[in-house]
């Protein structure tokens, strides 16, 4: 959560635009929910670019995003018809995209997100902060927030903080708030589920947490002292 995943794909899936663009011949862009994809990847990319060009002569950059959606079998099952396709059209490379599922960590493509160094943490920090942050401030900060920042989302939240509070975050759950806030100003969200969401996933160093369990905690009752 938080790594800059689908940023990276966006970026890629451009990148491939700008190409196709220029160059006529190019793979075909071609960029889909992980939805949309199943049964037939095949099938679904040709129907997104019926009316770009035919990727089974020009090849195709394909992305698919949020493939944990589809479960295990599922992105097993989509994994196996990206190599199919990526083996028999030409000039063809299939991006699939999501969480950390163990029927894609254990493929021998896989490759993980990078986190931020130091001075990235600092800059894109300073970015959303707005103003200038002493190094010395930002990594002093306890061990669980400044292994947390080295994710390009929560160091934009971090440097959010910074410009509503005039301090740093002293804690994850800070960053979970920030997060919280600003998604609340958009759109409409339940504040129980939301906390209960964020306790979880701060307890699972940002692991996969069902909605089935977010619901049953906002139903459980909270104990005196908790």
């Amino acid at each position: 959560m938080g790594s800059g995943k689908s940023i990276a794909a966006e970026r890629f899936h451009q990148d491939s635009v700008a190409i196709a663009l220029m160059q006529d011949g190019a793979p075909v862009p071609v960029y889909l929910e992980a939805s949309l994809v199943l049964p037939d990847l095949e099938e679904a990319v040709r129907s997104r670019s019926a009316e770009i060009g035919d990727p089974r002569t020009r090849g195709a950059n394909i992305v698919v995003d949020g493939v944990d959606e589809l479960g295990h079998d599922g992105s097993g099952l989509l994994l196996g018809q990206a190599r199919i396709l990526a083996e028999t059209w030409p000039n063809t490379r299939v991006l699939i995209v999501s969480r950390p599922m163990r029927s894609l960590r254990e493929a021998e493509e896989h490759r993980g997100l990078p986190l931020l160094t130091e001075e990235q943490v600092h800059e894109v920090v300073e970015l959303t902060a707005g103003r200038e942050v002493r190094h010395a401030e930002l990594f002093a900060l306890p061990t669980a927030v400044s292994e947390l920042i080295t994710r390009p989302l929560f160091a934009l939240l971090a440097g959010a903080w910074i410009r509503e509070n005039d301090s740093v975050p002293r804690a994850s759950i800070d960053l979970f708030a920030e997060l919280g806030r600003h998604a609340s100003e958009t759109v409409k969200i339940d504040q129980a589920q939301l906390r209960a969401f964020a306790v979880l996933a701060v307890r699972r160093d940002l692991g996969e947490v069902a909605q089935a369990e977010i619901a049953g905690a906002v139903r459980r009752p909270t104990r005196r002292g908790e």
